[in-house]
């Protein structure tokens, strides 16, 4: 979960007094490598809505699932045949990617139409 008034995670309240009646929310908080033939890179964050979009639920659903039904998911889940596109920020332990948007690959996406 994370505190909507300082961004950060916290297991149930939030503990700073300038927080003290702001909502504790979850949210999805993955961090992926992605693989090619050229390589791999490491430390991906996913935003929300890739997230979203890549497990198949909102995470007010996921967060209700049991450990067999997260299992399932992500046996599912196949990331071999995707389009994705990154953003990069630096923060102090070094330069991170964010995946802002994944689709299936389809041949119109490689033809760039």
């Amino acid at each position: 979960k994370k505190c909507t008034g300082c961004n950060k995670k916290v297991p149930g309240l939030c503990p700073k007094p300038e927080c003290f009646g702001k909502d504790v929310v979850p949210f999805y908080d993955f961090t992926v490598s992605f693989t090619d033939h050229t390589g791999t890179i490491d430390r991906v964050k996913l935003t929300r809505d890739c997230a979203e979009k890549i497990i198949g639920v909102p995470v007010s659903i996921y967060e209700t699932w049991k450990t067999d039904d997260i299992t399932e998911c992500m046996d599912r889940v196949q990331l071999e045949r995707y389009r994705v596109l990154f953003t990069t920020f630096t923060l102090p332990n070094g330069i991170w990617l964010q995946v802002k948007q994944i689709d299936p690959w389809t041949p119109s996406l490689h033809d760039g139409s």
